[in-house]
């Protein structure tokens, strides 16, 4: 399995917003969206730093 920081990983996701209209996925740092849509995006309710890192260490835990 590969090792990734925390960091990384909490980064990756909580910057994930959808486009509920299209269905388009982007990310506010790595793939921003276009002005126009902005407005209307939605962040999923687990694309938050505590259930990453909640998520992480139980599977992490897991595998040990």
């Amino acid at each position: 399995m590969p090792q990734v920081p925390d960091e990384l990983l909490v980064e990756r996701i909580v910057g994930r917003r959808s486009d509920p209209e299209t269905g388009a996925i982007y990310h506010l740092t790595f793939r921003p969206p276009p002005e126009e849509v902005v407005h209307r995006l939605v962040q999923r309710s687990d694309d938050t730093e505590e259930k990453v890192i909640t998520y992480r260490t139980k599977n992490t835990s897991d595998h040990l």
